[in-house]
């Protein structure tokens, strides 16, 4: 009896890891749009990469997934809050594709917190320039994307899903070097859309404010 409870206990602990990131899992997919669920459904390549981002994203936390409703970029970010829990927001009314880019992407990008911690916390302390803290968080976005870009590398998709797609050439078309995709950043800014300008107004942000930041993308 006791080397059966011990092989029990043994099990149980074995298990336990398991059990918790697909009960982490069960609870994220809960929280999608029913679009995106079926695109999930439809494609399980994609279906697998979520899953495995999940697990290697989020094995001591939870994730709250959020969704909101808006005309333009971002078309999601995350934050930081406090006793472990991390929060996705997704924009609303976007291609199925996009919404599975970009909460894949999201949560790719939950995982640099202690990069972003510790870049926030040189703005306050003086200790970074402007400049340097738009290359450091672009940097961090342009390894997501690269990241991503792989994962989805071989993934099965229709023509007309990357045709309506607003994400994916981009994601696509990433340069393969961090300065190319700086370069490209800046010529591609637009008054609506200029993630160095936005980043520098963050810089500011932080100089002049106690509260936390968002991590757009």
């Amino acid at each position: 009896m006791v080397q059966i409870s011990r092989l029990f206990l043994m099990l149980l602990l074995w298990l336990l890891p398991i059990l918790s990131a697909r009960s982490q899992e069960t609870n994220i997919f809960a929280m999608l749009s029913p679009n995106l669920r079926q695109f999930l459904d439809n494609h399980t390549g994609a279906a697998q990469i979520l899953n495995q981002v999940i697990r290697e994203a989020f094995p001591k936390k939870s994730v709250l997934v959020y969704y909101f409703y808006s005309t333009g970029e971002p078309n999601a970010y995350h934050w930081y809050s406090e006793n472990s829990v991390i929060a996705i927001a997704v924009r609303e009314e976007q291609q199925p594709l996009d919404e599975f880019l970009c909460l894949t992407y999201e949560t790719l990008n939950t995982e640099n917190e202690d990069s972003y911690l510790e870049i926030f916390k040189r703005v306050k302390l003086g200790t970074i320039t402007k400049e340097e803290f738009v290359r450091e968080i672009l940097k961090n976005e342009y390894n997501c994307t690269r990241r991503l870009q792989v994962l989805i590398g071989d993934l099965k998709l229709q023509k007309r899903e990357i045709s309506k797609s607003t994400i994916y050439n981009r994601m696509d078309a990433c340069p393969n070097t961090f300065e190319d995709y700086l370069t490209k950043a800046r010529k591609a800014a637009t008054p609506k859309l200029n993630p160095i300008k936005y980043y520098e107004m963050e810089y500011e942000h932080l100089r002049n404010s106690t509260q936390p930041t968002d991590v757009n993308q």
